[in-house]
C-alpha cells in the first residue's frame, strides 16, 4: 500500500510538471533544527529531541510542486528494567521523504501556505547503554503542512510540521528554518 502511494504522487507529479508557469516556477532549497516528538506503543521510548532537516524542490506554478527532504533526529532517549537493571535506551530516525506540495500563496509573493502528502525512507539505529543492539529500516506515508514567508527577494523563513506513519509510534516533527528560492 504504502508504495502504491508514493507512486500515486510521482504520477501526480509529473502530470502537474507538463503544465509548468515559467513567471512563478522557482526551486526552493533550506534546512533547518528539527524538533522531533517521538512516543512507541509501548511507552518505553517517549522523547522530544533537537535535530536537523535539509530540503530542496521545484514549484512548478503558483498551485502545485514537489519536494524531496532529509531529516536527523538525534537520539530520541528511553529506559527499559528496574532499578539497577535499568538500561538507557537510544533511537535515531535518519533519512529521505519525497512529497507532493499543495501551495495557497496568500498576501502577494511574501507569503506562501502549503501542505504536503509523501513517501518517507528512514534507517533507525537502537542502542542501549551506548552500544548500537539493532539497525532497521522504517518506510512509509508522511504528511506535513506549513508556511514559508519572505524576508527578502530570495530569502524565507520556513516553520512546517511533519507527521510520519511509523509502526506502533506516534512521531511528529516541527521544522524551523530558513530557504532559498532561485
Amino acid at each position: 500500500m504504502k508504495r502504491i502511494v508514493f507512486a500515486a504522487v510521482a504520477m501526480a507529479l509529473v502530470a502537474f510538471s507538463a503544465q509548468a508557469d515559467d513567471e512563478v516556477a522557482k526551486w526552493r532549497v533550506g534546512g533547518g533544527a528539527a524538533f522531533s516528538d517521538f512516543e512507541d506503543d509501548d511507552g518505553i521510548i517517549d522523547d522530544n529531541q533537537v535535530g536537523f532537516a535539509l530540503f530542496g524542490g521545484y514549484q512548478f506554478n503558483k498551485w502545485i510542486g514537489v519536494e524531496g527532504g532529509y531529516l536527523n533526529t538525534g537520539d530520541l532517549e528511553g529506559r527499559i528494567g528496574i532499578g539497577s537493571e535499568q538500561q538507557k535506551l537510544e533511537l535515531s530516525y535518519r533519512g529521505f521523504h519525497i512529497a507532493g506540495v499543495v501551495y495557497a500563496p496568500i498576501g502577494g509573493d511574501d507569503i506562501d501556505l502549503f501542505a504536503k502528502l509523501g513517501f518517507f525512507d528512514f534507517d533507525a539505529d537502537l542502542s542501549s547503554n551506548g552500544s548500537i543492539d539493532s539497525s532497521g529500516h522504517q518506510d512509509g506515508a508522511m504528511a506535513g503542512a506549513g508556511a514559508s514567508i519572505g524576508i527578502a527577494e530570495q530569502f524565507g523563513i520556513r516553520a512546517e510540521a511533519q507527521w510520519f506513519d511509523t509502526d506502533s509510534s506516534d512521531f511528529w516533527t516541527v521544522i524551523l528554518g530558513l530557504e532559498y528560492q532561485f
